[in-house]
């Protein structure tokens, strides 16, 4: 049974639950918000069953038969992105609990405004959904962007605004050209249809729908706008931002090559891992000259994306790049969302994001300074942690295809190591005395929850690739199509 979509209403009802809650008291707020994000990844987790046995669950909305209504879908790809939605969402609602003072209620109802829309985005199965919920989602964004009212916070959502406006806009002229060409928004229906079509505005849907996805990735040219929103925001949100919302970025852009469009030309996929490669450097670069710890982590987000999309781009010519893809998507998830909560922790305590004012904090949580060194190395590809098992197969895929791309791999993660060790060096280890209380439990677990997984899936990368490969599986866009349309 489909179990994960029922996580979407539910969320939906929590965020216009908290306003009402806040009226009985601002403590009950945070509650609704925790209790809700994590009964949605219990929804999630009773999906995994189904997806194990029958790889694909579906049904249609009110019983039509596709290729008419509504149809939700989840595959292997989806359930991922769904995990990785729901788990970062309730852990990002529980370090909060003591990160957010101020306007809480504004806070946690548009905190699971934002994670039911990432999740319609996952489960939809049309084209028009797909455009509604990222509607959802990126206005959700665009608030929590501005949540504290300064200057920096008004420019970072002012420019995401324009530029998610921009990303929104294209894909809706995507959508619309498809459907005056097939007459069709169901995405299996559309997969059929797609070969049949020879007219050259098929490949401006195409690209119009690239683009308008690549902006939410943040992949280059189109990066600029995610350092200032990142920097503006609660790290919490910062941590969903470079986590959950790139991976649906990605997700969406991987449906549309691999089942929509069924695209098999090795051009375009050199041009994604060309994207990729300047994605990767122009993000390690510039992190190298950040002052700002959620500046340089957001870049760092930027520049691990560009990773994924190497990995994918080389996938055409060895498969080895599809496991990559997916094993490095999963693994920067949790060490990016590791290194956003410890920089919670240290703007929480300390008041400021600006390294060079911070200091000493080595021994003020030796938990905090393990995890956040566990996180950079792990973000350089340091073995025996996470970051190095998805990163050592992207090296092995692009050797076998492209030398020149794995030497640049590896260039960027030497500048990932580089800038790594700058920040925990000023820090961490700079001699400056802190005093401040301890660190609250409701932080400490998720990040001692996600440095356990990088550590987890370094030392057993196998268990990292059985699930990548499951999901490469769903990749084909055939059993997809059968199951959707019911043959």
């Amino acid at each position: 049974m489909l179990y994960s979509f029922y996580a979407i209403p539910l969320l939906l009802g929590a965020a216009f639950i908290i306003p009402i809650v806040s009226f009985k008291g601002i403590r009950y707020v945070s509650w609704v918000a925790i209790v809700g994000t994590f009964l949605a990844l219990l929804l999630a987790s009773l999906t995994i069953p189904g997806i194990m046995t029958d790889r694909i669950l579906t049904f249609q909305m009110e019983d039509w038969i596709a290729p008419f209504g509504i149809t939700v879908v989840v595959d292997s790809l989806s359930l991922l992105i769904i995990m990785i939605v729901t788990s970062i969402g309730f852990l990002a609602a529980m370090f909060s609990y003591r990160f957010i003072k101020d306007k809480r209620t504004k806070y946690y109802s548009l905190l699971c405004l934002f994670l039911a829309g990432m999740l319609g985005a996952v489960h939809t199965g049309d084209m028009f959904n797909l455009f509604v919920f990222f509607e959802i989602f990126s206005l959700s964004a665009y608030a929590l962007t501005s949540y504290y009212r300064n200057a920096n916070a008004i420019e970072g959502s002012i420019k995401y605004l324009i530029q998610g406006s921009l990303a929104t806009s294209l894909i809706l002229f995507g959508v619309a050209f498809l459907y005056g060409l097939t007459g069709t928004l169901n995405m299996a229906d559309l997969a059929l249809k797609i070969p049949e079509i020879s007219s050259f505005v098929l490949p401006l849907s195409l690209g119009l729908l690239l683009t308008g996805f690549g902006l939410k990735v943040a992949m280059f040219p189109f990066h600029a706008w995610k350092a200032d929103a990142i920097s503006a925001t609660p790290a919490p949100i910062g941590a969903l931002f470079a986590t959950a919302a790139t991976s649906v970025g990605i997700y969406t852009m991987l449906r549309m090559f691999l089942t929509v469009f069924s695209i098999t030309s090795v051009m375009v996929y050199t041009l994604i891992a060309l994207i990729g490669v300047v994605t990767m450097i122009v993000g390690a670069v510039m992190a190298l000259q950040q002052r700002d710890l959620l500046r340089l982590l957001a870049y760092s987000s930027i520049s691990q994306a560009g990773f994924v999309l190497l990995a994918f781009g080389v996938g055409i010519s060895n498969s080895l790049g599809y496991t990559a893809a997916v094993f490095h998507l999963f693994n920067i998830v949790v060490l990016e969302a590791l290194l956003f909560f410890c920089a919670g922790v240290i703007i929480h305590h300390a008041g400021t994001s600006d390294m060079g004012k911070l200091g000493g904090f080595a021994r003020f949580s030796p938990v905090l300074n393990y995890a956040f060194l566990i996180g950079i190395l792990a973000n350089a590809g340091v073995p025996l942690l996470n970051g190095f098992s998805s990163k050592w197969l992207i090296y092995i895929a692009t050797l076998q295809t492209n030398p020149i791309f794995m030497v640049l791999a590896v260039l960027a993660s030497v500048l990932a190591l580089f800038y790594g060790l700058k920040a925990y060096s000023v820090i961490f280890l700079k001699n400056t005395k802190i005093k401040t209380k301890g660190i609250s439990h409701y932080m400490l677990i998720p990040i001692v929850i996600l440095a356990g997984v990088c550590i987890f899936f370094g030392l057993l990368p196998w268990a990292g690739i059985r699930i990548s490969n499951i999901v490469v599986e769903s990749f084909t866009n055939v059993p997809y199509i059968m199951k959707v349309l019911l043959w």
